[in-house]
């Protein structure tokens, strides 16, 4: 029964998590969300108290690995094949894309586990891959997206290969510490992510010619678009969460350290009295990072730096000094930093009228989030899953509902498709958390 409600906390999780990247900030900031989740189910389902003590470490992990996909283009990869420019070619684009999504965001989230179980990697192996983190996107896109390379797009510059830089990076670590175990269950995620991709395409496909969901399609309340995130959320949720038990069951060696007496599980290059002192820094520097977007906007260079930044200070940096002690840095990741992107894209990007209250009143919000990180630990151990899913759907509600409606149209639907997008982000939500409640117990 718990392996199973695991399963389905996995599962809604995902399609709640994607779903609700695709409807608020998008992008890598937006991906952090569904990573998180992805991190707390893989703790879910080992079913052991000790690492489930520790979930917000792995949602740490998952939220840093799925960031680094929110790079890749992906709506003209989908118009290849629903507007019938390159069928073929699009098929393969989300074959690759999907794959390096969830494989890399499961790389990540397995390393994690790794890490907590027992001391299998060294300071060399952080320090190479928070390396690699900082060069894939000019090195990754130059190597495997040059002008001869394959094109999955119409019009934008393709950055999947920074996701296969990474991808490769790990997978070489891992074969070199003889951890089957993470490139398992890296392999069966990322195909998750491409099944995924394509069953979610085809019902988007079907549900514009009205084959599925002909009376919601009828009333104007089909989002077959969000039909398409939900359904990729949820099979490459299930994808991911099969992996991680199918593997605890090819290598039970995984769950038999004893590396927890020791710094919270951590390596301990960090003294804990830094710990905590090196995560407020980390959270000023990504509040300093928005300041820089503003300021160098109009700049030619500016989106160029903007991006190069993104993957140094959302990624590099926390990625390295978790790995290295600072679990206070993971605290900040599952709480502080995704109420922050959050309270970020209301405050300025979804703040038409550019009100100064309103920007004050939000990004005073997010200064709840390192008070919150600070709590975590003493909170029951999903408590940071839940906290996140339940403020994102609150956001969710509140704009729909401040959102012009329909003025010649009867309740519900004259919120048009929103209202059955969020029906499903409630009910996500609550499944979600009555899997989480048995799974745990």
């Amino acid at each position: 029964m718990k392996t199973f409600a695991a399963l389905l906390f996995m599962t809604s999780a995902l399609s709640f998590g994607w779903g609700m990247r695709g409807s608020k900030i998008g992008h890598g900031k937006g991906a952090l969300l569904p990573g998180m989740l992805l991190g707390f189910g893989a703790a879910l389902i080992t079913g052991d108290p000790k690492i489930m003590g520790y979930a917000w470490m792995l949602g740490a992990f998952g939220a840093l690995g799925m960031f680094l996909g929110g790079g890749m283009s992906h709506g003209e990869t989908i118009n290849l094949v629903y507007k019938h420019l390159d069928p073929p070619r699009g098929y393969a684009g989300l074959t690759v894309k999907g794959f390096l999504w969830f494989s890399v965001t499961s790389a990540f989230t397995s390393f994690g586990l790794r890490i907590l179980t027992m001391k299998l990697y060294t300071a060399a192996d952080f320090i190479f891959l928070a390396a690699v983190i900082c060069i894939s996107r000019p090195v990754g896109t130059r190597l495997f997206n040059g002008k001869n390379s394959l094109y999955f797009s119409v019009t934008k510059k393709e950055s999947w290969g920074q996701n296969l830089l990474i991808f490769f990076s790990f997978i070489c670590v891992f074969a070199v510490r003889r951890d089957w175990f993470s490139i398992f269950v890296c392999i069966v995620s990322g195909l998750g992510g491409t099944v995924g991709w394509i069953s979610g395409l085809w019902l988007y496909m079907l549900s514009l010619r009205r084959v599925i969901l002909k009376k919601l399609s009828a009333r104007g309340m089909c989002a077959g678009w969000k039909l398409m995130e939900f359904t990729l959320g949820a099979i490459a949720g299930l994808f991911s969460a099969a992996a991680f038990a199918a593997g605890l069951k090819l290598f039970p060696d995984v769950l038999s350290g004893d590396w927890f007496d020791s710094g919270a599980g951590l390596c301990g290059y960090i003294p804990q009295d830094l710990s905590f002192i090196l995560a407020a820094a980390w959270f000023v520097l990504c509040a300093a990072h928005t300041l820089f977007c503003r300021l160098t906007a109009q700049k030619p260079w500016g989106e160029y730096a903007e991006d190069q930044l993104l993957d140094i200070i959302y990624c590099a940096v926390p990625f390295l000094l978790i790995c290295l002690g600072s679990f206070h840095t993971a605290l900040f990741a599952v709480a502080a930093v995704p109420l922050y992107v959050l309270c970020e894209h209301f405050a300025l990007d979804a703040n038409p009228q550019k009100s100064r209250l309103r920007a004050v009143l939000h990004f005073s919000v997010s200064l709840l989030g390192p008070v919150l990180s600070l709590a975590v630990p003493i909170l029951p151990p999903f408590s940071a899953a839940l906290f996140n899913i339940y403020i994102y759907l609150l956001y969710e509600l509140c704009q729909l509902f401040s959102d012009k409606k329909h003025p010649k149209k009867r309740f519900p639907l004259s919120y048009g498709p929103r209202f059955t997008v969020n029906v499903h982000f409630v009910i996500s939500a609550a499944v979600s958390t009555a899997a989480v409640c048995i799974a745990a117990a």
